[in-house]
């Protein structure tokens, strides 16, 4: 969604929305992004869902790891886990 303008006058130049799945037994996984400008850049966590004995099977960060990937980290490693995430690009 190039050139959104925003409430207060800040241009955003795009506006990326996505998940990740980490899959039982692994702790993270990534997802490729269209290339934005790291330092003009923010990425936003939209929640989780998932199953597991434990909230560190269920609860993930998430990071901009480099201009076309998400990275999505949690501590537990049973069952699968969908982390969702809004990647916000401004001019």
């Amino acid at each position: 969604m190039p050139g959104i303008q925003t409430f207060n006058g800040t241009v955003v130049k795009s506006i990326q929305v996505g998940s990740i799945t980490i899959a039982a037994t692994s702790d993270t996984n990534t997802a490729a992004i269209a290339a934005v400008d790291v330092n003009k850049a923010v990425c936003l966590f939209s929640g989780c869902i998932g199953g597991g004995p434990n909230a560190t099977d269920i609860l993930a960060r998430i990071a901009l790891t480099n201009s076309t990937t998400v990275t999505a980290t949690r501590a537990g490693t049973n069952n699968n886990t969908i982390v969702g995430f809004t990647v916000l690009e401004f001019y």
